[in-house]
């Protein structure tokens, strides 16, 4: 989960140095662009936060918050052969399994979901 006051704080540093208003509506708001009167700073607020957003989803995280439903992830473990694959969680072993790690008996560290494929024009 993000930092909001962090994020804040870092995008308010910077877009001051670009000159904009970032005085903030006194009114309640619903969506994270109608939090400031300027009307440009909060389009690049909500845009600052979805970014945010993506690079939080885009990194490793324990083990331990990994799904545990079947669902095939990345997984990673802290050997110098094959550190990476994919695998999921076996509900009949009680175990991590991936086809590469003989034995399943180097169990992984952290995890990561898999990306999206390519679209359809990407592929070729």
């Amino acid at each position: 989960m993000i930092d909001e006051q962090k994020e804040r704080e870092e995008f308010e540093t910077e877009a001051a140095q670009y000159g904009f208003n970032l005085d903030r509506q006194e009114l309640p708001t619903v969506e994270p662009w109608d939090e400031y009167q300027d009307c440009a700073a909060g389009h690049r607020w909500g845009g600052w936060l979805a970014r945010a957003e993506i690079a939080e989803a885009d990194r490793w995280q324990p083990i331990e918050t990994a799904p545990k439903d079947g669902t095939r992830i990345l997984l990673c473990r802290n050997e110098l052969i094959e550190p990476v694959t994919v695998g999921f969680w076996s509900m009949v072993e009680c175990n991590w399994f991936t086809p590469l790690w003989a034995n399943n008996r180097h169990s992984p560290i952290c995890w990561m979901p898999l990306p999206n494929p390519p679209a359809k024009g990407e592929r070729e």
